[in-house]
This record gives C-alpha cells, structure tokens and sequence, in this order.
C-alpha cells in the first residue's frame, strides 16, 4: 500500500517538477528544462523512489507507524520537505537529481548569479 500510494507522489511530483522548472525560465527554454526534468527523473528517479518508504519511516512518528501497521489504519504522509529533513538518502536522491538538473542546464545556459538582461544592461 505504501509503495503504491509513493508511485502515485512520485508520479505527480516530477510533473509538478517540470511545471516550476518550465515557469522560471525564459519562454524558449520551457520544452528544453522540462526534458532536463525527464531526464533527470529517468535517470535518478527509481533511486528516490527506492529511498522514500524508508524516508516514510524515518520521518512518521511512533504513533503513526503503529497506525500504519494496524489492517485499516489511516495516516497522513509527510510532506516532501519533510521526508528531505528527516531521511539522508532521500535529500541524497533528490540532491543527485538537483545536481544533473543544474549541470545539464549550466551546460546549456549561463548560470551566473545575475539575470541576461541585468547583465547585458551593465555593459
């Protein structure tokens, strides 16, 4: 149940992923940071998938994991920030992702810490 209820998280998280990532560039580089995202996901993605039951774990508290255990129990899971807070080996996964994604683009684009344009606009 567990593992089927993440597949469905994980499922909606990389598509949320693509959506902020596509949103916070320029419009001619939404398709292509959005293939950055699949990318990344493919690659990474069955090593965070692996690593968020046990980030379930780690972050529920004792109360609830008896909840869990019991036939009909009913828990709410964590948020993701808190899954990354409590378990090493999720913010790990999500860490190897972030760094594809970021490289990939720095590849690609500039990454300095300025904007093109105010950069344009100082010279």
């Amino acid at each position: 149940m567990i593992r089927r209820q993440l597949a469905y998280i994980d499922a909606g998280e990389n598509q949320a992923a693509q959506y902020r990532a596509s949103r916070s560039v320029d419009l001619d580089r939404m398709t292509a940071v959005g293939g950055i995202v699949d990318r990344a996901y493919a690659a990474d993605g069955a090593a965070r998938r692996a690593a968020m039951p046990l980030a379930v774990v780690q972050t529920l508290l004792p109360a609830d994991r008896r909840q869990l255990s019991q036939p009909n129990g009913y828990v709410m899971f964590p948020a993701l920030y808190q899954l990354e807070a409590e378990s090493p080996e999720f913010f790990a996964a999500n860490e190897r992702m972030a760094t594809r994604m970021r490289t990939e683009y720095c590849a690609t684009w500039s990454c300095s810490d300025t904007l093109p344009e105010a950069a344009t606009a100082e010279k």
